[in-house]
């Protein structure tokens, strides 16, 4: 409830933690994440909103938030003080037991985007991006949690909306 759109936050603060940074929410998104426009309409009708591969929508902590993508919270982590040897990599398109026996076999969580109780996702709401004529179209449910490891049936996440270790 503290955090109502604050999932990649909370997860990449849960990264840290596990890593002995001691760090809060609070010091994550105010000193680090970059905090964007969300999405509004403008004098002319045209819904504008920051870019959420550039920038977090809104603000996490209340319900004006919206959601970012994996190179902002690559930003701000890698502008948290890491200690030497730590690397913040992005990574797409591997399936989830490649990043199992690349990561989690290695204990190295990893910050994961889905969907909220892994419902399928489908485009909602779109709007142009702030000084530009690009549109994006918001992928609902969108969700981020912290893959910590799995076994023969599930795989275990750190789910900011639910709690430790939630089976998918």
């Amino acid at each position: 409830d503290k955090y109502p759109n604050a999932c990649e936050s909370v997860s990449a603060v849960m990264t840290l933690q596990y890593f002995g940074i001691h760090i809060t929410v609070e010091e994550f998104v105010g000193q680090y994440l970059t905090i964007g426009i969300a999405p509004y309409i403008d004098s002319d009708g045209i819904r504008r909103g920051c870019d959420p591969w550039e920038a977090f929508p809104g603000n996490p902590c209340d319900k004006t938030g919206w959601g970012c993508y994996a190179p902002v919270i690559a930003k701000a982590l890698n502008a948290v003080p890491l200690p030497d040897g730590f690397q913040v990599l992005e990574i797409y398109d591997l399936s989830v037991s490649e990043l199992c026996s690349r990561y989690i076999d290695n204990g190295i969580p990893v910050i994961f985007w889905a969907t909220i109780d892994m419902k399928k996702p489908e485009s909602s709401l779109s709007w142009n991006i702030l000084g530009t004529d690009d549109e994006f179209t918001w992928i609902a449910p969108l969700h981020c949690l912290l893959l910590t490891g799995y076994d023969d049936m599930f795989y275990y996440f750190n789910d900011p909306l639910q709690k430790k270790n939630c089976r998918y």
